[in-house]
């Protein structure tokens, strides 16, 4: 059942309530573009969720967190993305976890004495990673990492990195490369 929780958050994150609504994360960037009929479809997108959770048994009576949402003033704080919710969560407890957007996360680990063929070899074999550096000589990777000119090897953190669904493999090097700079700074 899990699984199917997932599947549904992760397709509602995805895909846009209406034909032409942009998928935005959150409500804020509609709020703040004043875009009230986007948030109107998301709001009311946001109204199906309780009720795709009962009937998936997550939730008992959906009305309840519905109204829990707005009572809370937390309706427009709801955030987008992949969830997986334990068997028995209270309405509050769900809320609480959507608004802090404690959604499901994936590791990747980056092993200490890779080269940088390697490590964008890793990236790619990597589920739920979106790839956006394949077939790029690692100049390119490199200068769009801001770092043009440097040579690649030796310049990414070994560890494990955690991301969630769609981060993209130049978030992921982006992240270890910070991470060695300021542990080479110390």
């Amino acid at each position: 059942m899990d699984h199917e929780v997932d599947e549904f958050f992760k397709t509602m994150a995805e895909q846009p309530a209406e034909p032409g609504e942009e998928r935005r994360q959150g409500t804020a960037a509609r709020r703040a573009t004043g875009d009230s009929g986007a948030a109107k479809r998301a709001e009311s997108r946001s109204a199906r969720v309780p009720g795709e959770l009962s009937v998936r048994g997550v939730l008992i009576e959906p009305h309840s967190f519905i109204w829990l949402a707005y009572l809370t003033g937390q309706s427009r704080n709801l955030k987008a993305g992949e969830y997986r919710f334990r068997k028995g969560i209270t309405p509050v407890e769900l809320l609480e976890q959507v608004v802090n957007g404690r959604v499901v996360e994936y590791p990747f680990v980056l092993i200490e004495g890779w080269t940088f063929q390697q490590v964008l070899h890793a990236l790619a074999q990597t589920p739920n990673l979106k790839q956006t550096l394949t077939d790029l000589p690692p100049e390119e990777i490199m200068a769009r990492l801001g770092h043009p000119g440097q040579h690649p090897e030796g310049r990414f953190y070994p560890d494990t990195y955690h991301f969630s669904r769609g981060h993209t493999d130049l978030a992921m090097l982006r992240r270890a490369h910070v991470k060695m700079e300021r542990h080479l700074q110390r």
